[in-house]
């Protein structure tokens, strides 16, 4: 007697003791917290608070800012740009497109970065980046996980992943606000 299509293709754990936990998510990060800075403005698309890149990336291009400082962002963005590689997918689905809560079909990037504790060099120059940030008035947060959801893609850097539906989307991606040092 053959199996139905949805016999085949449903995934099932290896065994009966482990959690339905489905292929290429993250539900607790073994390594440590994953680590994500973020701006207080919040991305009109998903809601989420926009990472540092484009906290960097919006003051590099303001003309109110220094020189000096658009100078060194513009060479810490570079440098990350030269030694980070750019995910593949910010989507569960292969070509990005996805159907939103109100039927229409939209391509816009559901998962969130991360870093990895042990990208220390990454870390270190991203650290540098928010004091210098900080350093110009705008604020910065650290956010941590254990969490951070489905995972789309990853390298010895970081991790790119949809939050789970139960993580406080709205509030700070899935994280735990650390207090500023």
């Amino acid at each position: 007697m053959s199996r139905t299509r949805r016999e085949r293709c449903r995934w099932r754990p290896d065994s009966r003791w482990r959690h339905a936990q489905p292929p290429g998510s993250y539900d607790v990060v073994d390594d440590g917290e994953l680590i994500r800075y973020v701006g207080l403005q919040r991305d009109p698309d998903s809601g989420l608070a926009i990472g540092v890149f484009q906290v960097a990336s919006r003051a590099k291009r303001d003309e109110h800012m220094p020189a000096d400082l658009r100078a060194q962002l513009g060479a810490a963005l570079r440098w990350f740009g030269e030694h980070l590689a750019v995910p593949r997918r910010f989507s569960h689905h292969r070509d990005g497109w996805r159907r939103a809560a109100g039927g229409a079909w939209v391509r816009t990037p559901l998962a969130i970065s991360w870093f990895k504790p042990d990208a220390t060099v990454h870390l270190a120059r991203i650290v540098a980046v928010v004091g210098q940030l900080r350093a110009a008035g705008i604020a910065v947060r650290e956010i941590r996980t254990r969490r951070p959801g489905y995972v789309t893609y990853e390298d010895r850097h970081q991790v790119v992943a949809v939050p789970f539906s139960d993580t406080r989307v709205g509030d700070d991606g899935g994280g735990m606000e650390r207090p500023e040092s």
